[in-house]
């Protein structure tokens, strides 16, 4: 039993025993006599028997939350013109940053930009140049670290992002 790249391979029986194989297939044979399978778990001295012989294929957490990155083309496709933020994104040299990384991923800008982060209930910041931000996939919210006093991050619903050429 095996599955395809990028998944693991999770198999069990009736019992609740359990074993996670993360790329490697499970091998094993079944044994006629007792009507179990004897499955190959990396136990150097015997096969793991198993009752039943079930399995399922499972992908890693990938990282949900939602990111936006905005550019001159697209900022009117996301926000719509009573966001306190689209004046400014419509009438200056914008563009979008780049994302470096997947759960904790870093937003870089080119030189000479700002990095405007903000979510639909217009909380936002601005940095120079870039920020790293962290996906949270137990809540699909991003946590940023902003500075504030109490040293917690601040939690973001959904990140837009957008560089802005200063004036």
């Amino acid at each position: 039993m095996y599955c395809e790249a990028g998944s693991d391979l999770l198999v069990f029986d009736d019992t609740g025993l359990a074993k996670k194989f993360n790329t490697a297939p499970a091998i094993g044979t079944c044994n006629p006599t007792h009507q179990t399978w004897e499955i190959n778990t990396g136990n150097l001295d015997r096969n793991t028997t198993f009752n039943q012989f079930y399995g399922t294929c499972t992908t890693k957490k990938n990282c949900s939350c939602p990111i936006y990155l905005l550019d001159n083309s697209t900022v009117k496709d996301y926000l719509s013109d009573d966001t306190i933020y689209y004046p400014v994104m419509t009438k200056e040299s914008v563009t979008a940053p780049t994302r470096d990384g997947s759960c904790e991923t870093k937003l870089d800008c080119p030189e000479g930009y700002q990095l405007l982060i903000f979510d639909e209930t217009d909380l936002g910041i601005t940095f120079d140049g870039s920020a790293t931000v962290n996906c949270d996939v137990s809540t699909f919210h991003w946590e940023i670290y902003t500075g504030s006093r109490d040293g917690l991050p601040t939690v973001f619903n959904q990140i837009y992002a957008i560089c802005m050429g200063n004036a």
